[in-house]
This record gives C-alpha cells, structure tokens and sequence, in this order.
C-alpha cells in the first residue's frame, strides 16, 4: 500500500491539474467580453494573469477543502460501519493531508503557468472578436479526459504487473499443512494417508541454508540498512508435483534428484544467478559446504505459498530467502547439522479430492481436513495444526492480481467519477458559444432533443479521444512505474511482467462513459432550455 501512494498521488494531481487548466481556458473563452472591456479601459496583460491566477487558487482551495472534507467523512463513516474489523477506529493520516494541501497549491500554479502564454497574448481586438473554435474546446476536454482514464489504467495495470509473479502456480500442492513447533515423528505421518475428502498427503522437509559462495559478506541496502546473507529454502519430498519444466523435463529431473545430491529450482533463481542444468549451487552448513548439481528449472510462483505455508524462518532462519530448492529426504538429511533425533515432520502437503473441494469450497474444506488431520494425531500439545490453502493464497490475501492494493485498487474509479464533472464546464462554454446558432435551429423547427443531441456529441467525441489515447498512454505509464518499483524490492530475479486486467479496464472505460452521459445529459437538457427562439 506504501508504494502504491505515491503512483495514486500523481495520478490525482495530473487529472485535478488537467481538469483546473481545461476549466480556466474555458473559463477566460466566457469572459472574453468581460476582459476585452477591462483591457479597453486600462486594464494590463498582467492584470489579465492576476485575475486567472485568482480564479485558480480559489478553485484549487475550494476543491481542496471539499474533497478533504468528503473523504474524511466518507473514512468516518466506513469506518464506523464495521467496528468488528476497525476495532481501534478511524485514523487519518496526517502526512497524506499535507501532501494534499501542498498538491493544491502546486496544482494551481501550475495551473497558470501552462496557460501564461494564451494569457499573454490576448490582445484587445481578439478577445472581443475572435471565439475559440469547436475544435480546440474538445481538444482541451479530450485531453483531460485522457489523462484521467490513463491515470486509472495506470493503477490498474502497475497492481497486475507487479504481482504477476507472487500469484501461486496452480501446479503447486492444493494446501500446505504446518505442524508447529513440535512436528510429528514419520510414524505419526502415516496415520493421515487415509483422510477424508484428501486425494494425496506426503510429508514435506523444510531447510533453509545460507549460500557458500557468498561467505559472511552483507550488503547495504538503498536505506543504509545491512542486508542479510541471501539463502536457499531446501523443500525435501517424496511427492515431486506436476511442474512446469523450462530446462530439462520432469522424469528426468526427478529421478536425478532421487538418485543423488541434486536439487530443481526455479526460472527466478535460474535468472537471478544466471545458473543453468548442470551447474552447482554450494551452501553453508554451519561450516560445511554441501555443492547441489542443478537437475531442472521449473516456472514456479512460490513466494505467497511458502510464507503463509510457514515453511520458512525456522530454526532462526530470516524468513525473507532466494527461493525453493526441490531434493530428496536424503539430500536434506546430508544437509542438516541437526542429530537425527532432533528432526521431526513440521509439514505435509495435500491435494484434495475433486468431488469433496467442489461441494465444500476452498475455506469450508480446508477447515474440514485441518480438523481430521488433528484428530488423526491426537491433538498432541507439542504443535498445532494449521492448513494453508494455495487458493485462499491466491483469492482471499493481497496477491490477487490487480486486487494487489484490497479496496484501494477501487479508488482510481472516483478519479473517472470527478472527471465527468468537467464535461459541464464543456457544454457550457459549447452552448454559449453556439447559442445563436442554436436559436437559429429552433427558428426553424429543431426540437430541443435534437439540438441536445448536437450538445452530446461534443462530449461523446472528447470522451471518445480521451479514452484512444488515455487507455495505451496510461498502461505504458503502469508498465513503467512497476520497472521502478521492482528495482526498489528486495526480490531480484523477478520476471518483468506486463499485465493488462483487460476486465477491469473494460469496466472502468464503461464507467467513464456513463459517469459522463450521467453529468451530460442532464446538463444538456438544462442548457438547451435555457436556449429561447
């Protein structure tokens, strides 16, 4: 969510900056016999600047304070709504407040300075004679337009890149079940090969070694912090599943692994440390240096699996690791410095039967079997049971694609929802600036539907422009602004994803079009009655 702040607060500040610089060129078309009577009377270029630099302000600190003030409202109340989960009550931040006051005030500087220029060039004549065309009135709105529904792709698209890679592989187990901290003797283990609703359970190893090669070496982070010796998670198992291989296949690398000290890793660590089939990876153990030969490469998204599946981090381990190492029971057995005595089974793996996942749903069925496992091995005190399913993984936690930031991945449609809002200040300066024309057509027998109908389609074809050039400009700036923050993650080696959630854009382009038709067309009713013969 931290890092997604500063993306949503550029994206709110180019869409309030393009709808303030649109509304004041909008602004100075209306009052073009105003400031041409101000001029013929005295009044300088700089004063022109003074006047807009006024309107400016005043709007940019009225919209300031509305929206704080909705917002905070709108938290109040949501808040308050569900005391169950926001059992501590509202908190705002402060810093987020001050960023938005600040932005104002950018915003209405800027605001003028882009303008300076038409401004400036105003002369006396012009401003009383010559009115801005048709063309250049949609120009500006399209280009609003634009920026606003590229600053919601933007967030949408930024979410779906980024966590591409930390969405678990459906060829990962169904669920992991922890046994911690005791674990259960292999004995224990075989009293759960009969569970009901369980296609298949096999035992799981965790090891989490230091690599050799680096030796005692830390880094400093881009924060000054010392950064801790990278490390391997060693996952030991009878039950190699289904994975997709990149390098070599999967009897291949299983039977390698099975027969002798080697391992299968993933396209992550394969890229980060430019390792291929055949190389060797040599770890630390205590002291001890074990050299794993590379059987397979294996296109795996592991990370939220192993971290709610409480695999790592054991035994003083950091839980931040390079990724799973695939090995045989007697690989990890070489590679342990503990007594034999001292190592129990803290984990299993399962899939489930299809029928039984089907009828009961991902949470009912993973409580069902949490249970049973439980009561198979005597609900001993020395552990607890806890059963992580890689579903609820992907569909109930902040992996899920562009779901990435929870219900803030929504707030980019209120920048559509206040968008629209632009589109008055269209019509208006539309129909002001066609109104003879418009008491023309009804002279002779257009009805006021039908000059609505004109009204509308000056919205429809600046809507229209906005969303051809907002869509690609706002998905090349997601795809750009997930580059910079990957370089600023710990996790190298991820694959540079570009995700367009094709769904949800479709969703929000829509809603930009009827946020629109919703402001427009009342507003053209309005306009258009006002219009007499």
């Amino acid at each position: 969510m931290d890092r997604a702040k500063p993306l949503m607060l550029w994206a709110a500040v180019l869409t309030a900056l393009c709808l303030l610089v649109n509304s004041l060129i909008l602004s100075l078309e209306a009052k073009r016999k105003e400031i041409a009577t101000l001029r013929l009377v005295g009044l300088t270029k700089w004063g022109v600047v003074k006047i807009v630099f006024i309107e400016s302000f005043l709007a940019s600190f009225a919209g300031m304070v509305t929206g704080i003030s909705v917002a905070m409202l709108s938290l109040y109340l949501y808040v308050k709504s569900d005391p169950a989960t926001f059992p501590m009550g509202v908190a705002f931040a402060k810093g987020e407040i001050i960023a938005s006051i600040i932005s104002a005030i950018v915003i209405s500087i800027l605001s003028v300075l882009i303008i300076l220029k038409k401004v400036l060039t105003l002369q006396v004549l012009d401003v009383a004679d010559v009115p801005m065309s048709n063309r250049k009135r949609s120009v500006g709105m399209a280009v609003t337009f634009a920026f606003g529904v590229g600053a919601f792709v933007a967030v949408e698209v930024w979410g779906a890149s980024l966590m591409k890679a930390f969405i678990p592989s459906p060829e990962l187990p169904d669920a992991i079940v922890s046994l911690l901290p005791g674990g259960a003797s292999s004995f224990d283990i075989e009293k759960l090969k009969n569970l009901p609703g369980v296609k298949k359970i096999a035992e799981l190893q965790p090891l989490q070694l230091y690599f050799a090669e680096e030796g005692k070496r830390e880094e400093k982070t881009v924060q000054g912090k010392m950064k801790a010796r990278s490390n391997a998670l060693l996952l030991a198992s009878d039950w190699l599943p289904e994975f997709k291989f990149t390098q070599s296949d999967y009897a291949s690398a299983k039977a390698k692994i099975m027969s002798s000290d080697s391992c299968i890793i993933t396209d992550m660590m394969a890229r980060a440390r430019k390792l291929k089939v055949g190389d060797k990876i040599k770890l630390d153990s205590r002291g001890a240096v074990i050299e794993l030969e590379v059987a397979g490469v294996v296109d795996l998204n592991w990370h939220m699996v192993t971290s709610r599946g409480l695999v790592r981090g054991l035994n003083r381990m950091p839980s931040f690791t390079d990724g799973p190492l695939f090995v045989s029971f007697d690989t990890i057995a070489a590679a342990d410095f503990r007594p034999a005595q001292m190592v129990r089974m803290t984990h299993v793996w399962l899939d489930y039967e299809d029928k039984f996942l089907k009828e009961n749903g991902v949470f009912p069925a993973g409580r069902k079997v949490e249970k049973s496992i439980g009561e198979a091995l005597g609900n001993p005190p020395d552990f607890t049971t806890r059963l992580h399913s890689r579903d609820e993984i992907a569909d109930g936690t902040l992996s899920h694609g562009a779901n990435l930031i929870g219900a803030m991945a929504r707030i980019p449609f209120i920048f559509l929802a206040v968008l629209s809002i632009g589109f008055v200040a269209l019509l208006v300066a539309a129909t002001d600036a066609s109104k003879r024309e418009y008491m023309t057509l009804r002279a002779v027998g257009a009805t006021h539907a039908q000059i609505m109908y004109r009204l509308l389609k000056v919205a429809l074809r600046a809507a229209g422009w906005g969303i051809c050039f907002g869509v690609p400009g706002g998905a090349l700036a997601g795809w750009l602004f997930t580059g910079m923050t990957r370089s600023a993650m710990s996790h190298w080696g991820l694959p540079p994803s570009f995700v367009v959630p094709y769904p949800v854009i479709v969703q929000g382009v829509m809603g930009a079009v009827l946020f629109m038709l919703l402001v427009s067309i009342p507003t053209s009713w309005i306009l258009v009655k006002r219009v007499k013969v």
